[in-house]
């Protein structure tokens, strides 16, 4: 037999075959007394876990930021950038590796709800003068080599910073609970 939570009505089946209705079995029939339209699939369902895509986002926007560090460390002397000089992108690339461990793992552990947020504005702190040092680097010198890695180095951090931003304000929105939780 089938289960449904909803309210069924219950229609007698009238017994014409057999003359003695005590001894024929009770037909019933159960009819739905509520019609439900199939729900269309938006784009806010398939964005159930936002957080932990976000989080993803942030490791993986961290890993070539690293490797581009790591390229300009090679690639130019201490003294020729300020973003070689402080370490710009791997400082950023690292932090924003750990935000991203973090909020990905905000779903199943809802109690890192208060470090991700300590990590995300910390995310947000490092990244505006890192952006700051990329483009002074950017309008100073001319490495033609160098200046599309600086570039895309530009381009993502400027997603990151966007990204821990969005996180940021999430996060606070559910800790403030005006918000029911995102993950």
């Amino acid at each position: 037999m089938a289960c449904s939570h909803e309210k069924m009505e219950i229609q007698e089946i009238e017994q014409g075959l057999c003359e003695d209705v005590e001894k024929s079995p009770r037909m019933v029939r159960y009819q739905a007394t509520k019609f439900e339209v199939d729900e269309i699939w938006t784009l806010h369902d398939l964005l159930r876990n936002r957080m932990e895509m976000l989080g993803f986002l942030q490791v993986v926007s961290g890993v070539p930021s690293v490797g581009i560090g790591l390229t300009l460390a090679v690639g130019l002397s201490i003294n020729e950038s300020l973003a070689t000089l402080f370490r710009v992108s791997h400082m950023t690339g690292m932090l924003f590796i750990f935000a991203g461990i973090v909020s990905c793992m905000l779903e199943r552990y809802p109690v890192l709800l208060s470090v991700s947020l300590i990590i995300n504005s910390v995310c947000v702190i490092f990244a505006l003068p890192g952006l700051g040092l990329i483009i002074a680097d950017l309008t100073q010198w001319n490495h033609r080599k160098l200046d599309l890695m600086m570039a895309v180095e530009l381009c993502i951090l400027g997603l990151q910073l966007l990204v821990s931003i969005i996180l940021c304000v999430w996060i606070s929105k559910v800790k403030s609970g005006k918000n029911k939780p995102i993950c």
